[in-house]
């Protein structure tokens, strides 16, 4: 269930961020941008997970990275797009269906609190009315609080 927060993403209260990535270790624009800036562990993250290299495998996984943050523990990379363009749409919802269902399990587990932002829906062009039901539809009872401006 979606919670919305007007703010700053990395100023949240939750445990765990999550954001959507490309498949080919590019983390130079849009969300991911601002969170390696913070956290350079998970820039450093990206280009090893999988072999560093990319490919199309990387598509519905997700790479938890272990943070030192006073609140943020973990920020978790989710490859919910092959490639990256600011003139096509690359975001896989099948993947991002994955990749939600396995933040689920993650933040179940270990009783952790989720942050996003309109994960897909900046630079990887996604609908934010579809990605917002897959959300409510897999964690249903579950809070997620999605981070806007």
């Amino acid at each position: 269930m979606i919670t919305y927060v007007k703010g700053d993403l990395l100023k949240t209260d939750c445990e765990v961020i999550a954001h959507g990535c490309n498949c080919k270790c590019t983390m130079k624009s849009g969300v991911a941008k601002v969170i390696t800036k913070k956290f350079s562990k998970v820039r450093a993250a990206d280009n090893t997970f999988m072999g560093g290299y990319a490919t199309r495998d990387k598509l519905g996984e997700v790479d938890f990275v272990s943070v030192s943050s006073k609140k943020i523990k973990t920020v978790a990379n989710c490859y919910t797009q092959y490639d990256y363009s600011r003139h096509t749409k690359p975001l896989d919802y099948d993947a991002l269906d994955i990749c939600l269902e396995k933040l689920k399990k993650f933040v179940v587990e270990n009783n952790y609190t989720l942050a996003i932002p309109k994960i897909g829906c900046g630079l990887a062009g996604g609908s934010w009315p579809r990605v917002e039901k897959m959300i409510n539809d897999v964690f249903e009872e579950i809070e997620v609080k999605v981070y806007v401006l």
